[in-house]
């Protein structure tokens, strides 16, 4: 490949990221390693600038358009990065209605993004992704086992669909992943759940609040287990 071929995948795909990192399963996801430290809380990426506590995990559960240019991270933007505790990796959107090569490419840039920003020092919380019962297959592959994992149910509020992948995508983490708990953005799930303690934190962008933390109770719990 010529070197300026290579530059110009390299800035588009962060194609040196995916030919050089571990990969796991068919889709040739890039791992990410386990993680124990329970966040205090979360804060949104689009506002994180406007946020003076910094001992939170960034999320990108937010509009993908606020996080786009995020793609290839500016120094200045790694730096502030820097200044919270750490961060969930990006969450480019997978749809049911997506076609299945944009919900792929979009899980990968968000494992390839999140090797970017755990090379620049950034612990990272993985965080479990799918758009269907049948991308349960192969979407959790890379992820650990026997660490914290990240889900969120925002896109599936009022969604009977949506809830239903939801829980079936929650069973799946739980049996393939055995996390140590499972840190959930979003809403209270509204059924019982036999598996891992579940540390939820609200949906602040729902609330109109800035960040969101864990219910102390929640955090005495698992301290205790």
């Amino acid at each position: 490949m010529l070197d300026r071929t290579r530059r110009f995948f390299d800035i588009k795909y962060q194609a040196s990221y995916v030919m050089t990192h571990e990969k796991a399963g068919p889709w040739q996801l890039l791992t990410l390693p386990p993680y124990d430290i329970i966040p205090k809380g979360l804060v949104a990426f689009d506002q994180i600038r406007t946020t003076t506590p910094r001992d939170l995990f960034v999320h990108f559960h937010c509009r993908d358009d606020t996080f786009e240019r995020f793609w290839m991270p500016k120094k200045k933007d790694l730096m502030l990065l820097g200044e919270f505790h750490g961060a969930l990796p990006t969450d480019w959107s997978q749809f049911t209605d997506f076609d299945f090569g944009l919900n792929l490419w979009n899980l990968r840039r968000n494992r390839i993004l999140a090797n970017v920003l755990l090379e620049n020092g950034i612990d990272i919380l993985p965080a479990a992704t799918w758009w269907n019962a049948d991308s349960l297959e192969h979407s959790l592959d890379g992820l650990p086992r026997h660490s914290l994992i990240e889900v969120s149910n925002v896109n599936t509020l009022g969604n009977p669909e949506g809830d239903r992948v939801f829980n079936l995508g929650l069973n799946r983490v739980r049996d393939v992943l055995d996390p140590l708990a499972i840190v959930l953005y979003g809403s209270p799930l509204t059924r019982s759940f036999d598996g891992p303690p579940i540390l939820f934190y609200q949906n602040s962008h729902y609330t109109g609040n800035g960040c969101s933390y864990l219910n102390q109770e929640q955090l005495q719990l698992i301290q205790e287990a």
